[in-house]
């Protein structure tokens, strides 16, 4: 049979964050991997939902894609902040305490949660590249 059909961003990036929030690598001290998996559930969505490869692209690249395209709850100042805390992490060295990881997250999921269509497309349906399920 064919494979089905790919997830709705949203699915996939509520899911990815769920897993993180379960998951273990802030306690076995994987913070660089915790911020990098976090800016990549993130960048995933942002790219499914308006059509564009945001993991080969740097941060002011995303960036300039949402300004092209917003995603309706989403404000433009939010994607900066959290793209911008996970690349401390990533490129800069910066340790954040387990605190400042835990908000990180849940900065990512209330990104994620009110950038939500109004309506999902069933389970497998690709939103359009301008967001409209």
């Amino acid at each position: 049979p064919p494979p089905p059909p790919p997830r709705h961003p949203y699915l996939i990036a509520r899911d990815a964050l769920e897993a993180l929030a379960h998951g273990d690598l802030l306690s076995r001290g994987h913070t660089k991997d915790y911020y990098d998996a976090i800016s990549d559930v993130i960048r995933r969505y942002l790219g499914g939902m308006r059509g564009f490869d945001a993991i080969e692209m740097t941060s002011d690249e995303v960036i300039a894609q949402v300004r092209k395209a917003p995603l309706p709850g989403v404000p433009l100042v939010e994607v900066e902040r959290l793209l911008s805390e996970c690349d401390l992490v990533k490129f800069a060295g910066y340790v954040p305490s387990h605190e400042d990881a835990d908000e990180v997250l849940r900065s990512a999921v209330s990104l994620v949660e009110r950038g939500r269509p109004q309506v999902l497309p069933a389970d497998g349906a690709k939103p359009s590249p301008g967001g409209a399920p």
